[in-house]
């Protein structure tokens, strides 16, 4: 079942398709690349989407994730 993350989707991500989160916005803890997760957005929408990166961060880790609008 892939994880449920809620986050903001700007402009920028929503054209791109990628958004960026971080050890802090994961309740379940880490993730691999190629983890499946869907991003709620500040609507309620949901985007189903996969983590692309995973590279360390200042603060713990830091995920890049592909997703589809």
């Amino acid at each position: 079942m892939p994880t449920e993350v809620t986050t903001e989707l700007g402009p920028v991500e929503r054209a791109l398709g990628i958004a960026y989160l971080s050890d802090v916005d994961l309740e379940d803890g880490p993730l691999p690349a190629g983890a499946a997760v869907v991003l709620v957005d500040e609507g309620g929408h949901r985007h189903p989407g996969v983590v692309a990166a995973v590279e360390p961060g200042h603060y713990g880790r830091h995920y890049r994730v592909r997703f589809t609008v």
